[in-house]
């Protein structure tokens, strides 16, 4: 008789907790009862959405850059297409949700791999939410504040890119039993996340501020839309924060 003992958390448990299972198999059904109780690592399809979130952030420079120019008939193309990168990660989304459940052990609780998925689909919605403001009204940005938006774009950007990219490591995370060189990686990368976050919002201040200097001649139905865009903009390293304090948490509460 083969006896295993096999340390994973358990639904039931709070996550700081674990318990150890004693599967005492016999020969010839041994690898029937494995599957059944250990399915796949949980890690891969969320891996999966995090790339088609990060397909959607990727098409952000491209509009921005398209409304700097006021190409509103590439910005509707773009909407489109920001729209269907955004329902393929829904579907992942949705699929994950669905498959989550049946997996009887894993390696992580459940509710920590759901807060990831998420803040991952937050990312995607808010980056169509952009599309579609742009889309509604034609909203022209003064020439003076052209590149602060360009740079907060660009940090709300990096904040998503950044903890996506983590997420896409979560196998190697666990292969190293959330420590060790890894786990120091993924808190240095939360952490730049909050930094990126904390800068973000300084760059949208300044922003308003200048805007607000100059409203004597601008449209106020002009100053509303840029005030919304610059938030939808905020909202996104917003995301991307809270998806690097999810994973910072996994490895704290297994340290």
């Amino acid at each position: 008789m083969i006896d295993k003992k096999i340390l994973f958390c358990y639904e039931s448990e709070p996550c700081n907790s674990e318990v150890l299972f004693y599967l005492h198999l016999k020969e010839g059904y041994t690898m029937t009862i494995i599957d059944k109780l250990f399915r796949k690592s949980p890690f891969k399809p969320l891996m999966e959405h995090a790339e088609s979130v990060l397909e959607c952030v990727e098409l952000i420079e491209t509009v921005i850059n398209a409304w700097f120019e006021e190409k509103w008939d590439e910005i509707e193309d773009l909407r489109k297409l920001m729209s269907e990168k955004e329902k393929e990660a829904d579907e992942k989304k949705i699929n994950i949700r669905q498959t989550l459940p049946k997996s009887l052990f894993f390696p992580v609780p459940r509710g920590d791999l759901m807060r990831i998925l998420n803040n991952q689909d937050n990312i995607a919605d808010t980056a169509e939410d952009l599309c579609v403001i742009l889309v509604l009204r034609r909203t022209r940005l003064p020439a003076e504040l052209k590149e602060d938006v360009k740079c907060l774009a660009q940090k709300c950007m990096e904040s998503c890119r950044i903890v996506l990219g983590a997420t896409e490591a979560l196998d190697l995370l666990m292969e190293a039993s959330f420590s060790g060189p890894e786990a120091e990686r993924v808190i240095k990368i939360a952490d730049k996340a909050d930094k990126l976050e904390y800068e973000a919002d300084s760059i949208a201040q300044g922003v308003l501020k200048k805007m607000f200097q100059m409203e004597d001649r601008l449209d106020p139905v002009n100053i509303i839309f840029c005030m919304k865009i610059f938030k939808t903009l905020g909202i996104l390293a917003n995301h991307a924060e809270n998806c690097g304090d999810n994973l910072r948490h996994l490895i704290i509460c297994r340290a």
